[in-house]
């Protein structure tokens, strides 16, 4: 009998610490949600790895910095951005990629979209807000 047996998305292994090696459009993406100069600035210098781990079919964790966040996929998660700004986020994966919706919590409106697409050894993430604005960081796998 013939039948379709999809692999599980969590063969696709996107667990790993990865080093930002360029960004495209991140200074301008940042400052169209209104982050200061100063603060886009060292936000977009940062030497800070993106860590993913514990990525399954079930649920992802992202640390930047010393700050993990478990993301269960399709449920909200609130948190506190650096900036101080109050955000929730639903996470989904399909495979090599991650999917990560945002809002603002006291304004709805303003929205995220950050897709996480692993490529060989490249984690491309791709943002896109509310008002068009587009920004592309790449990050390198180191381990």
């Amino acid at each position: 009998m013939f039948g379709f047996n999809p692999i599980p998305i969590s063969t696709v292994d996107i667990n790993g610490i990865y080093i930002k090696e360029s960004s495209e459009n991140f200074f301008e993406y940042l400052k169209s949600f209104g982050v200061e100069d100063d603060i886009a600035l060292r936000v977009l210098n940062s030497k800070h790895p993106l860590v993913v781990s514990n990525a399954d079919d079930i649920k992802v964790t992202i640390l930047v910095k010393d700050n993990p966040r478990t993301f269960i996929f399709g449920e909200e998660l609130p948190y506190t951005l650096s900036t101080g700004q109050d955000v929730v986020t639903v996470a989904s994966r399909d495979g090599g990629t991650l999917t990560f919706n945002t809002y603002l919590a006291e304004n709805p409106e303003t929205t995220e979209v950050r897709v996480l697409e692993l490529i060989d050894d490249e984690l491309v993430s791709t943002s896109t807000n509310h008002l068009g604005v587009k920004a592309v960081n790449r990050y390198k796998k180191v381990s």
